[in-house]
């Protein structure tokens, strides 16, 4: 379980996120939604420890030990070759997990050897997933996670999430845009609006319930 309570982050003297109190269950799985400048993205980085909050509390309970992520705006080293960064992040989380299982899943397996900076943009991303994948994590972001891919890779994608949610049981972070894919991985999702949570909902099991639902709440949020 992840708890925030009081949250606060400024820049400058403008607050862009404040959060009274937020607790995350062990299991769920959270779609993060909002226009831009929201506070979405800071939200999700003090939860991942890559930004600290001005002050309050984020309390992780000890069995939430592997965090990974797929940030959208995220470059490695570009001059490596896949392989190389590949090594380097199961070194660094000392995890056993076979790198070609990993690259036969996401079709990269033919471009081990080449550099980052030589893929197109849905290689890039498959590779950032793979990435996160590398050490099983129990927290797990996703950011704008199918930008670059086309409808056969995002479908795809999200049946691997999916797969992996069923099978490790992680809580996992959801930024995204696409009410049809939060409507098929999520079952809460979390309405930010300069900084604040001015909703917070539970879906359902059923896709086409979810999708009216959040048809609906976007509306309310973009119109209020």
């Amino acid at each position: 379980m992840i708890t925030l309570k009081n949250i606060i982050k400024k820049y400058d003297n403008d607050v862009i996120l404040n959060i009274n109190e937020l607790v995350i269950k062990n299991n769920e799985r959270v779609g993060i939604m909002g226009v831009n400048g929201s506070g979405k993205t800071t939200l999700v980085e003090i939860i991942m420890g890559t930004r600290k909050p001005d002050q309050g509390q984020l309390i992780f309970d000890e069995d939430i030990k592997d965090k990974n992520a797929v940030f959208q705006e995220c470059n490695f080293e570009l001059d490596l070759n896949l392989n190389t960064i590949a090594n380097f992040y199961r070194k660094l989380f000392k995890s056993n997990e076979n790198l070609d299982r990993l690259y036969e899943k996401f079709e990269l397996i033919d471009f081990k050897k080449k550099k980052y900076n030589k893929l197109s943009g849905g290689q890039k991303q498959k590779f950032k997933l793979l990435i996160a994948f590398i050490n099983n994590p129990k927290l797990l972001l996703l950011d704008e996670l199918t930008t670059a891919l086309d409808y056969e890779w995002r479908t795809k994608i999200i049946q691997e999430v999916a797969e992996y949610s069923n099978l490790r049981n992680p809580i996992i972070l959801f930024v995204s845009h696409d009410i049809s894919e939060i409507s098929k991985i999520c079952n809460r999702v979390i309405f930010l609006k300069k900084g604040l949570i001015i909703n917070d909902i539970e879906l359902t099991e059923n896709y086409s319930t979810n999708l009216s639902l959040l048809e609906k709440e976007l509306k309310n949020v973009t119109n209020n």
